[in-house]
């Protein structure tokens, strides 16, 4: 292993788990009651958005809601759903009649919302009192914090988003560590930001790729800073390799595609890009390091097994056993160490004894799902790349 790199990327993780706690239980202001916007995008969220502006209404006073739903030309049963609800719901409703993209969407529903406070909800995920109040809370405290955000728990079960549980609570903690300067992304399924703030960023980019991390970028650069609640919220997320592997790769084309827009941003701020490669270099070293050992351990039985037709067996079992020994020993502490790193992201978020089987999965996590992620990421790069000159025009649209 390299030594190096992984006590440069420990040092990081818990200043970053230190600086992320410490910074969620300073004392604030608690923010009055003031009416806000809340703006839902809809296209093809017809089986999510009842139980999604449910968790709105529950999560505030529902006389201090202005609520908005665009329906971006939804092909299921969006709009007679969005319909029934308006019967049940004071909600305002737009439906269009061709899709125009979640930008240009949100950017409609802004221009038309009654309230300084816009709180951007996708329309599968569920809000929580807790996760609107801090948000809130933070924004009252502080005036030059022009964008909150809440991290995702899956709502959802089943092995692949129980692993990316912990790949969220990684990135929570990175961007929670980062709440002490300003944090570099936003997530775009529940932010709460300022209009003023907002329309000097001249709202969501069409040519951004992920749109939220690009008005992160574009709060920063002009002077806002940025921060995320450690109160997750709860949120689908993909349960096949197929619909992983396309979130992914978007979000990894939009991540580069801001680092390329917004170089002065990141280099304020190059904690996260540095900890980020540090943990892609190292996760693909240790399963490296691991098939390295295989397959040398397998190249030595083969000789010893040669070797075996001029001595005896019993004269080579203390040469087969150290050799398997130092092999073994290797890839279990390598694996065992890498495991522990993670392990320091993961435990602070455990709320409740269940919560202990995510370190069941760790080892998994880093010998299969990152490393797959870091091939995945490459693959987000050449989608950038390649679209890089068309999305320069400004005027073409991202997703």
């Amino acid at each position: 292993m390299a030594l190096i790199p992984f006590f440069v990327l420990l040092a990081l993780m818990l200043f970053c788990v230190a600086a992320a706690w410490w910074e969620h239980r300073r004392p604030r202001r608690q923010a009055p009651s003031i009416p806000i916007s809340v703006l839902i995008p809809c296209y093809n969220d017809g089986a999510t958005l009842a139980a999604t502006l449910d968790s709105v209404f529950a999560s505030y006073d529902p006389a201090l809601l202005d609520v908005l739903i665009g329906n971006d030309a939804s092909t299921d049963d969006s709009a007679d759903v969005i319909d029934a609800l308006a019967a049940n719901y004071p909600i305002r409703v737009v439906h269009h009649t061709i899709n125009r993209g979640k930008s240009q969407t949100l950017n409609q529903l802004a221009a038309l919302a009654h309230h300084d406070l816009l709180v951007f909800i996708d329309a599968d995920t569920q809000l929580n009192a807790r996760a609107m109040t801090d948000m809130l809370t933070r924004l009252h405290h502080d005036p030059t914090v022009g964008a909150v955000s809440c991290a995702y728990q899956p709502t959802n079960s089943g092995w692949l988003p129980s692993l990316q549980s912990i790949d969220y609570s990684m990135i929570a903690t990175v961007q929670g560590g980062y709440n002490i300067f300003s944090a570099l992304a936003l997530w775009g399924g529940c932010i709460a930001v300022r209009r003023t703030a907002f329309l000097e960023a001249e709202g969501f980019s069409d040519a951004a790729i992920t749109e939220d991390v690009d008005l992160a970028h574009k709060l920063n650069r002009n002077g806002w800073r940025v921060q995320q609640s450690m109160i997750p919220v709860k949120s689908w997320v993909p349960e096949s390799m197929q619909s992983w592997v396309r979130q992914k790769i978007r979000w990894t084309a939009g991540g580069f595609q801001c680092l390329w827009n917004h170089p002065s941003v990141w280099l304020k701020n190059p904690m996260h890009v540095v900890l980020m490669t540090l943990y892609a270099f190292l996760s693909i070293n240790c399963l490296v390091v691991l098939v390295r050992n295989i397959i040398t351990l397998g190249a030595v039985f083969d000789l010893l097994h040669t070797l075996s037709t001029f001595y005896p067996w019993n004269a080579l079992f203390p040469l087969i056993a150290h050799l398997a020994s130092v092999f073994v020993v290797e890839s279990v502490s390598l694996l065992l160490a890498f495991t522990l790193l993670n392990a320091v992201y993961v435990i602070p978020w455990m709320q409740r004894w269940r919560d202990m089987g995510k370190l069941i999965l760790l080892p998994p996590f880093v010998m299969l799902y990152f490393p797959v992620y870091v091939v995945v990421s490459m693959m987000g790069l050449g989608h950038f790349v390649r679209h890089a000159q068309r999305l320069a025009l400004k005027e073409a649209r991202a997703w």
